[in-house]
C-alpha cells in the first residue's frame, strides 16, 4: 500500500484523536460567584476546605435553575486534581463507511498538566478500503501529553516515513498548524464540560441511576454553543473559539447540541453525552452527508494519584505535523 492511499484517512483519525484528547482531561477554573436568575444562591453549597457539593431540593431544575446547575456541576468537576476516563465517539452514515466507533482511555494529573491516552480506531480502519495491508494494530495509537508536548505511537508513523523511533513528539503549537488537526489539539482539555454551561432551560431529571457504582442523578438538556460563544468575551471567547476548531468547519452550523449529563451527590459530573447532527452542517462539510457523532465520557477515580510515565529521549524523534494534516 502506499504512503498517499492511506495519508488522509489517517489524518482524519489523528485530528479525531486531537478532537477526544481536547475533552479528556479538566483543569478549568471554577466560578464560585454564580447565582440563580432571582440572584439568589444556586444548588451549589461550598464551605471552605470542603469538596464542592451540589445539594438538589425541589423544583431545581424549573426554569434557569437546571442550567445554573449543570454550569455548577462542571465548575465542581473542573476542580479535580486527577482523574481518570474512558470514551467513546459512535459515528453513523458515515459516507462510504456507515456505523463506526473509535473507544479511548486515559488518565490526567491536570496540576502537572500530564496525561496518558490509549485509542482504538480499529473499528473505523476496518470500515476503509484503504486499510488493506496495514498492520494489525494500525488502529491502536497511544498518546503521552506533558506540558505543550504531545508523544504519540502508532505503527503507522514507519509506514509515512517518520522516524523509526518508538514515540515521535510535537509540540502542540505546531499541531495548531497541521491542517486537519486545527486548534483542537490546543484546546483546553475540559472543552467538553465548558460545553454545558450553554445549556439552555429545559433540563429535565430522568432519575437516579449508577454509573461504575457511584449513584447519580441522571438530566438531560439541550447546549446551545453559539449563546457559549455570545456570552463569552476576552481570553474566554478565543479559548472556546480554539476548542471549537476541534469540529471543523461545521462547528459554525451546531445550533442545538442534544446532551445527557450524570451528576453525583458531591457535585461531580461522572459521565456526560453529547450528539452532533453534521446533517445541519451540510454545507460546511458536505463530505459527511448525514452523519452523527455522539460523544460518551466516564470521569472516575477523581483526586487519585496518578504517573503519567514520560518517555526515555532516546525512544523519541520528531513528528512532521504535515503527516496529521494530510499532506503529501
Amino acid at each position: 500500500m502506499s504512503r498517499s492511499s492511506f495519508r488522509r484517512p489517517f489524518a482524519a483519525l489523528a485530528a479525531a484523536a486531537v478532537l477526544f484528547t481536547a475533552g479528556c482531561g479538566v483543569s478549568l477554573d471554577g466560578d464560585a460567584s454564580l447565582q440563580a436568575a432571582d440572584g439568589k444562591s444556586g444548588p451549589t453549597t461550598t464551605t471552605p476546605g470542603d469538596e464542592p457539593k451540589v445539594v438538589i431540593e425541589e423544583g431545581t431544575f424549573e426554569g434557569t435553575g437546571g442550567a445554573v446547575y449543570l454550569t455548577r456541576a462542571a465548575d465542581a468537576t473542573a476542580e479535580v486534581t486527577t482523574q481518570k476516563m474512558a470514551m467513546d465517539m459512535a459515528m453513523e452514515g458515515l459516507p462510504g463507511v456507515g456505523a463506526v466507533s473509535i473507544t479511548a482511555e486515559g488518565e490526567f494529573d491536570n496540576d502537572a498538566g500530564q496525561g496518558h491516552l490509549t485509542m482504538d480506531m480499529s473499528d473505523v480502519f476496518g470500515a476503509l478500503d484503504e486499510s488493506a495491508g496495514l498492520p494489525d494494530d494500525a488502529g491502536l495509537i497511544e498518546m503521552v501529553v506533558d506540558g505543550d508536548i504531545v508523544y504519540m505511537k502508532s505503527s503507522l508513523f514507519a509506514m509515512l516515513g517518520q522516524d523509526d523511533k518508538a514515540w515521535l513528539k510535537i509540540d502542540s503549537a505546531e499541531l495548531g498548524e497541521g491542517g486537519a488537526l486545527g486548534g483542537g489539539a490546543q484546546s483546553d482539555p475540559a472543552a467538553f464540560l465548558e460545553f454545558f454551561k450553554s445549556a439552555s432551560d429545559n433540563v429535565e431529571e430522568v432519575g437516579t441511576e449508577e454509573v461504575r457504582g457511584v449513584e447519580t442523578t441522571h438530566l438531560t438538556a439541550t447546549l446551545d454553543l453559539q449563546k457559549l460563544l455570545a456570552d463569552a468575551s476576552g481570553d474566554k471567547k478565543d479559548e472556546l473559539e480554539k476548542q471549537l476548531e476541534g469540529l471543523g468547519a461545521a462547528a459554525d452550523s451546531f445550533r442545538s447540541i442534544p446532551a445527557e449529563a450524570w451528576v453525583d451527590a458531591d457535585g461531580y459530573m461522572r459521565k456526560f453525552t453529547m450528539t452532533f447532527d453534521f446533517a445541519s452542517a451540510s454545507e460546511e462539510v458536505p463530505e459527511l452527508g448525514d452523519a452523527a457523532m455522539t460523544i460518551t465520557v466516564e470521569l472516575y477515580d477523581f483526586n487519585e494519584p496518578v504517573d503519567v510515565e514520560i518517555p526515555d529521549p532516546s525512544e523519541v524523534g520528531d513528528l512532521d505535523p504535515s503527516v496529521l494534516s494530510g499532506g503529501n
